[in-house]
């Protein structure tokens, strides 16, 4: 059920027209106010600048923002501030879009282990949230637009999430890369190390691997055993892609906790490594921690240092940490880190597998075959059985991961492997904004485009249902690096000019601008080198870190 907000709070309301109420009772806005306290909100829990505000919102007279400003704190108080820098507006857990939200991702955990009589349950409780159109009467704001959108796609998301459990009672079969078969002796460590930290003795597990061994799967059960035992489980995952700023890691792991216990975490600021275990241990003594840093590979070096340095001093707290990461990764050189080998999968689960993703048993010298070629390699036998939806053998396929990869995207249609070929210059993780400006396309057409990727095991949609991102890193790898070098700059400098509007109102995405201007070729140099600046980071900074020589990782 949904917490009653207490009567003496302020509610925000963002999914229909813009309202605020304070012990249920409307509080009145002027005009000027409205559009000030939007911007807050969008900007919510970040030090907003007035003159920041005033070149979104000119006025007449050009000064009336401060006392716009002065106004809606003293409306809003306590949830509106002045600090060093500006304003910045915490509507806490009285924001209807941040409830809206984790209800649905909680219900689309529900769907994926198929409680669909729960998932209806909380669908419906987030649906109720919206009252029309998300931030209607400001929509057409052009800095109010990707919000409206992104909320009314939440919205349609859940709606057909909804949709799909009434169809039941069966529910469909679980995402091929959802399936797991054996690991038995993975997860008994695993399972010891939750053991463990629950009594109160914190511990480090690294699971190092090859690409496609089946990592991540691990880690997503053990998240899903960890929550069913009283655990918070935070993934602490990287952008990959173009540019991954520095502490990334650490940034999106405590905004996040933020999110859960705005009680216990401070929004942003940066933090020591003791800092950072006292605040943790502090989390941890109300409920233990499951601290899972996935693809090690492309998690920045600072954050891996500071990985470290906090993991030394939670000696005693219930948290565990869980690291991921392909061999030769930056190395975790930590304290007392239990090393949990993930090696290829047997005959035996190779044929559990296979069955799995084609919903049938496997001839046994088709198992044979798929088990030789691909080597127990989780990914690749996931990547086999699809195509052998086409094909009846396997005689013909090859064995490199990357080559069974290009073989999956060649058979793409054209519309399908251009959108995927825009979408690989923005990395793992998409921004439909930027694909649909990319590829100068209608957003439906773009959207039902990766709908049908998602069914063709190329992409996957986030919890939330709103982003989407590879699959796997390696076919984005694979989708990226077949691209020609001119056709990655030209690639980069068009995703560039489609987030240059974006980055102009959003200053979370200067960096990303910044990044592939970079990579955009020397026709752009002079761009690259501005966006930099703006960034606060060297334009040659934003070049490291390259897989292949071109790859940008961290």
């Amino acid at each position: 059920m949904v917490a009653a907000v207490p009567a003496d709070e302020l509610e925000f309301r963002v999914l229909g027209a813009l309202d605020v109420l304070r012990g249920g009772e409307r509080v009145e806005l002027d005009d000027l106010e409205r559009k000030v306290l939007a911007l807050l909100l969008i900007e919510a829990d970040r030090v907003v600048d007035p003159g920041w505000l005033a070149d979104r919102l000119p006025t007449d007279p050009a000064d009336a923002i401060r006392p716009c400003l002065s106004r809606l704190r003293r409306t809003l108080h306590p949830a509106l501030a002045e600090e060093a820098g500006g304003y910045v507006l915490r509507p806490g857990e009285g924001l209807d879009s941040r409830l809206a939200e984790q209800l649905i991702a909680s219900a689309r955990v529900a769907l994926r282990f198929g409680d669909r009589h729960a998932a209806i349950a909380v669908l419906d409780h987030a649906l109720a949230r919206w009252r029309g159109d998300s931030l209607a009467g400001l929509a057409g704001e052009p800095w109010a637009r990707a919000e409206a959108s992104r909320l009314d796609e939440l919205r349609r998301t859940a709606l057909a999430d909804r949709a799909a459990a009434e169809r039941g009672p069966a529910m469909p079969a679980p995402e091929a890369e959802h399936v797991l078969v054996g690991r038995a002796a993975e997860l008994a460590v695993l399972t010891g190390a939750l053991d463990d930290a629950e009594a109160g003795r914190s511990g480090v597990v690294l699971l190092e691997a090859p690409a496609g061994a089946g990592k991540t799967r691990l880690g997503e059960e053990l998240a899903r055993r960890a929550v069913r035992r009283g655990f918070l489980a935070l993934w602490a995952r990287t952008g990959v892609g173009a540019g991954v700023p520095a502490l990334q890691a650490w940034t999106e792991l405590l905004a996040t906790l933020h999110k859960i216990r705005p009680d216990a975490v401070p929004d942003g600021g940066s933090h020591s490594a003791d800092e950072l275990a006292a605040l943790l241990r502090t989390v941890a003594a109300t409920e233990p921690l499951l601290l899972l840093f996935d693809d090690l590979q492309w998690v920045d070096c600072p954050s891996v240092r500071l990985l470290r340095a906090v993991a030394e001093r939670l000696a005693g707290a219930r948290v565990l940490i869980w690291i991921a990461g392909r061999p030769g990764s930056p190395p975790a050189e930590l304290s007392g880190v239990q090393r949990v080998p993930v090696g290829p999968l047997e005959t035996a689960e190779v044929a559990e597998l296979l069955a799995a993703v084609a919903g049938r048993q496997p001839p046994a010298r088709l198992v044979r075959s798929v088990a030789k070629r691909s080597g127990g390699n989780a990914f690749l036998v996931t990547a086999m059985a699809r195509l052998l939806a086409e094909s009846s053998t396997v005689d013909d396929m090859p064995a490199e991961p990357d080559a069974i990869v290009r073989v999956i995207l060649d058979r793409l249609d054209p519309d399908q492997r251009s959108t995927v070929d825009a979408a690989a210059g923005l990395g793992r993780h998409l921004d439909i904004a930027v694909v649909t400006a990319v590829l100068d396309r209608p957003e439906a057409q773009v959207r039902t485009t990766l709908d049908r990727l998602v069914r063709d095991g190329i992409l996957r949609r986030s919890l939330s249902g709103v982003r989407h991102s590879f699959v796997h890193d390696l076919i984005w790898e694979t989708a990226y690096t077949r691209l020609p070098a001119s056709e990655r700059a030209a690639l980069h400098g068009r995703i560039a000019d489609a987030m240059i509007p974006i980055a102009r109102i959003d200053r979370d995405r200067v960096f990303e601008v910044a990044a592939h201007l970079a990579r955009a070729g020397t026709g752009r140099d002079d761009e690259a080198r501005a966006w930099s600046a703006r960034a606060g980071e060297p334009a040659g900074a934003l070049l490291g870190g390259a897989v292949r020589g071109d790859v940008s990782g961290g």
